[in-house]
């Protein structure tokens, strides 16, 4: 179980993922699921980055534990999700793993309180802050991402369709 715990922000990147994909008929679905990865994706650099600036160990180890970046990162998803999609099961679902997530960090020595919290609140934080950015930019960085997307997704079927059309031609 801690296991899972511990790799939980990568799997929700393939969830994630995947659900982009099951809604590729709706574009206004799939820049909400943009929206919400490129966020997580820059939640875990920020992370990073406020550990190396504050280098705060961890309660018994050398390395940097603050702020959590657990915490941090389901929080921001938390938030980001909520603010994307309207409250649902998968939302309470995300509310009690940001709680299970919490405490196994705590109890497991991997953080202090104060790092946990703090976590959080940059995460929610960098949320707030994201939204508010793709709001005045009315989703520029998001509709770009998902343009490189398609650009690249049509190449990929070409380039697909013109290697199965050669190798069926006949000779």
């Amino acid at each position: 179980m801690q296991k899972l715990l511990h790799y939980s922000p990568y799997i929700s990147g393939l969830v994630t993922f995947a659900a982009f994909i099951y809604n590729s008929n709706d574009k206004q679905i799939q820049l909400h699921i943009v929206s919400l990865a490129l966020q997580s994706a820059l939640n875990i650099v920020l992370s990073s980055a406020l550990k190396n600036l504050f280098r705060q160990p961890r309660p018994k180890s050398a390395d940097f534990g603050f702020p959590s970046a657990h915490a941090m990162f389901w929080s921001g998803y938390l938030l980001t999700y909520y603010i994307n999609f309207e409250f649902s099961y998968i939302t309470f679902a995300i509310v009690l793993l940001l709680i299970f997530v919490c405490i196994h960090r705590v109890t497991s020595d991997y953080h202090s309180y104060d790092q946990v919290i703090w976590g959080v609140i940059f995460g929610g934080f960098w949320a707030l802050l994201w939204e508010f950015i793709q709001v005045k930019t009315k989703y520029y960085l998001v509709a770009s991402a998902l343009k490189m997307w398609y650009a690249f997704t049509y190449h990929m079927v070409q380039e697909n369709e013109k290697n199965y059309t050669e190798q069926d031609a006949p000779k």
